[in-house]
């Protein structure tokens, strides 16, 4: 059985989520979510409000518990209203009951990408000076 975990960063200077999970049935509603880094819209269908699902989706319903996790690295907008950039997963799990269900695994990359320009930032300045 599969449970929802909220991974979220728990250390004090990470004052951010970066981490969110969200439970799907086969119609693409959400059953539960752990809203760490957006409200997942419990009322429509996935496919109404990300627009990184929305042409994805048919190939998801493909997955079986035998799939591999379907891994998709640096989506820049995975809804209607983020920017940033995200690694996606996807699996297909079993969940109470026996029911089959649909795991998306959102990780935020956008602070690291963040720090990570700030340190090219000084670097290249640091080798300007060098000149």
């Amino acid at each position: 059985m599969t449970t929802i975990q909220d991974t979220s960063q728990t250390s004090k200077s990470q004052k951010q989520a970066i981490h969110q999970q969200i439970l799907m049935d086969w119609r693409g509603f959400v059953l539960e979510s752990t809203d760490t880094l957006f409200i997942a819209d419990r009322h429509r269908p996935v496919t109404e409000w990300s627009v990184f699902l929305e042409s994805l989706f048919p190939t998801l319903l493909t997955l079986t518990l035998d799939s591999p996790e379907l891994y998709f690295p640096k989506i820049q907008s995975i809804t209607d209203n983020s920017k940033g950039l995200y690694d996606c997963s996807f699996m297909h799990v079993e969940w109470c009951d026996n029911d089959q269900i649909l795991v998306w695994n959102i990780l935020d990359l956008t602070h690291s990408l963040d720090i990570m320009q700030k340190i090219q930032q000084v670097f290249n300045e640091i080798n300007l000076r060098k000149s």
